[in-house]
């Protein structure tokens, strides 16, 4: 048995250290990295890879997903904050090793989309792919078709094409549906100018195209973690032929806790006194709880708000006890933020 083991990034030595003691108790041969070298380890090694393990937030597991093309089953494990693709507490990594090599395991497989257009076939995504102006605060221009038939024209902030397992995150967020357990995804224009656009839900094997967009002056971002510029006037959003199999193995406490976070999200955001929350650190918010755990720099890159403004942000949502910050004890200098259930 060959395991790849990714790391966050951010994640302290102390768990890298118990992670391979473990894995050195079972004998088993695995190659390790951080999240950001994925894309120079795993194709040097993906011939002689059984299963992926990933180490850390929902975010690591998008920025690791996104670069496997192949299908290997993966195990995710969280350390600090649950998330909806980080199903195990680092705790139980023993309890999976010894189903794997029992074979006493199921997967959960699930689909997968990708963009692409006569210039560019952009990398898969497990959660949403969003199509965005490249300026902030500039509208993006489009025509929707589905499946050969013309849907509307439309001009908004944006719009998210997301898959039933990224239907709890940004979608969810700008108004979207939650989809479970269907072969669907979901359509959710971000702030339409036109009030009757409602979010649709087509069926997986639908072919999606947002035509008439203005060439090379919008973006299509990949599960949060991958931007690119469409230098195209059209973009074309289909199933991807390889999903991503996640390991299943029976543990109730696991089980009772995705239901409940199933339930806590589709409460409405009053319930987490984010109602009143000033745009900005709303978006802040969201980007925690779609992201996972991040330091200012990173929030910095995702949210594109000045610094100053993202510092009030923070502020605002550390006050109010929805978010918290913990030291990074790699560089005492940064702090992480997460978001607190």
């Amino acid at each position: 048995m060959n395991i790849l083991v990714v790391y966050s990034d951010n994640l302290e030595t102390r768990f890298i250290e118990y992670v391979e003691k473990i894995l050195g108790r079972y004998y088993i041969d695995r190659f390790t990295c951080r999240v950001s070298d994925i894309t120079m380890v795993y194709p040097k090694y993906r011939g002689s890879i059984d299963y992926i393990f990933v180490i850390g937030g929902d975010g690591d597991v998008l920025r690791t997903l996104v670069h496997i093309d192949d299908g290997k089953p993966v195990a995710t494990f969280y350390i600090y904050s649950r998330g909806f693709l980080t199903r195990y507490s680092l705790e139980h990594l023993i309890e999976v090793l010894n189903s794997l090599i029992k074979g006493s395991y199921k997967l959960d497989v699930r689909n997968r989309i990708y963009a692409y257009n006569d210039e560019t076939k952009f990398k898969p995504a497990l959660n949403d792919i969003v199509i965005l102006s490249r300026e902030p605060g500039t509208l993006v221009r489009y025509k929707l078709v589905i499946q050969g038939d013309y849907i509307w024209r439309d001009i908004s902030d944006g719009v998210i094409i997301s898959t039933p397992t990224g239907s709890t995150a940004y979608s969810l967020s700008a108004g979207g549906p939650i989809i479970l357990r269907c072969e669907a995804y979901s359509i959710v224009p971000i702030n339409p100018l036109d009030p009757t656009h409602k979010p649709i839900v087509t069926e997986l094997n639908s072919k999606i195209v947002l035509d008439d967009i203005e060439k090379g002056r919008n973006i299509v971002v990949i599960d949060g973690c991958i931007r690119e510029s469409i230098n195209s006037s059209y973009i074309c959003i289909e199933k991807y032929s390889s999903p991503i199999p996640f390991i299943d193995i029976v543990l109730e406490e696991v089980d009772r806790d995705i239901d409940e976070r199933l339930r806590m999200r589709g409460r409405t955001v009053i319930d987490r006194d984010v109602a009143d929350l000033p745009p900005s650190a709303k978006l802040v918010y969201k980007i925690l709880e779609y992201e996972g755990s991040l330091t200012f720099n990173e929030l910095y890159y995702k949210t594109m708000l000045p610094k100053r403004t993202l510092n009030h942000a923070l502020s605002i949502l550390l006050d109010r006890g929805l978010i918290g910050r913990r030291r990074f004890l790699r560089d005492m200098r940064k702090s992480i933020y997460y978001i607190i259930r």
